[in-house]
């Protein structure tokens, strides 16, 4: 239930928040582009989300943590690609404006292919084509730059765009059929891309700023925490447990605290969540089981 830990950059930023390395929400740098990524009709996959990160050093731990995460994202969030699907490609080699349409009919270069191929061929001879053709019918949704396709979700990149070892800038594209699927799709790859190194950047996708990495909040009672877990926890105890859980605290009136939710976390929906994350702060085995009456 911990999409955000799918990759041992997740898991790093987890585990340094729970030994006190760091505590409280990471602040990554972030920055707005100028990249404008305007969305026409696409009725097929019709919500969108972009990324771009700068001065990115693409070695192969990273280059094999970003090709596994983009997998099991697309096997868990994205319900093997049916709900949300990635697409990471080498920036400099697009050129913006970009657009998001479907279309009726479409040729290109796949990413693996050097002969441009039309969107049939692709779906019925491709290797990645053949997995995916039963997503799509009739309309096909397609990333345009001003040379051409540079993606064909849910199914391939363009081979023009791929990633090579002196790749620097990447692009980010996620769509999908759950808008909030594929914002936070985009979230987690992106926050675990800059573990590492990177500067992230905004692209504005039919005026709207994508990533969305504005925090969330939730209101958590001290009465409930104590109802749930029974452990007797005072508001210093709390704050202290879910600051190396990687939350900010901040107390309130009458036995109230807001929590500040990372912008990856998907698993949070309710204060439940948080309860929970209290009970694995504390550590289930220095929880004292007692006999109900």
């Amino acid at each position: 239930d911990r999409p955000d830990m799918f990759s041992v950059e997740g898991i790093a930023r987890g585990m340094k928040g729970f030994l006190g390395i760091e505590k409280g929400i990471k602040k990554y740098d972030i920055a707005d582009s100028d990249v404008i990524l305007k969305r026409e009709k696409a009725d097929v996959r019709p919500y969108i989300a972009c990324a771009i990160i700068e001065n990115v050093e693409l070695t192969d731990y990273l280059i094999k943590s970003l090709m596994k995460i983009q997998e099991k994202l697309h096997d868990s969030i994205g319900r093997n690609r049916k709900k949300v699907a990635i697409g990471v490609h080498d920036f400099d080699k697009i050129k913006p404006p970009l657009v998001y349409r479907d279309v009726d009919e479409e040729t290109f270069a796949p990413l693996g292919e050097t002969r441009t191929m039309s969107v049939k061929e692709i779906l019925s001879e491709h290797p990645k084509g053949k997995d995916f053709a039963h997503l799509l019918k009739d309309k096909y949704p397609m990333i345009y730059d001003k040379e051409g396709v540079i993606s064909f979700p849910p199914v391939i990149n363009s081979e023009r765009t791929k990633l090579i070892e002196n790749t620097k800038n990447l692009f980010i594209d996620v769509t999908g059929t759950d808008e909030r699927a594929v914002n936070i799709a985009l979230n987690i790859l992106v926050c675990n891309i800059a573990e590492r190194s990177g500067k992230i950047s905004t692209i504005k996708v039919s005026g709207k700023k994508t990533p969305e990495l504005e925090p969330k909040e939730i209101s958590i009672d001290i009465e409930s925490i104590d109802k749930i877990l029974g452990l007797g926890l005072n508001e210093k105890q709390i704050t202290e447990i879910l600051e190396r859980m990687r939350y900010v605290v901040m107390k309130l009136k009458g036995g109230r605290l807001e929590v500040v939710i990372p912008p990856y976390r998907y698993d949070i929906l309710h204060e439940i969540d948080i309860i929970e994350d209290i009970a694995i702060g504390y550590g289930y085995n220095n929880i004292e089981p007692i006999l109900p009456k």
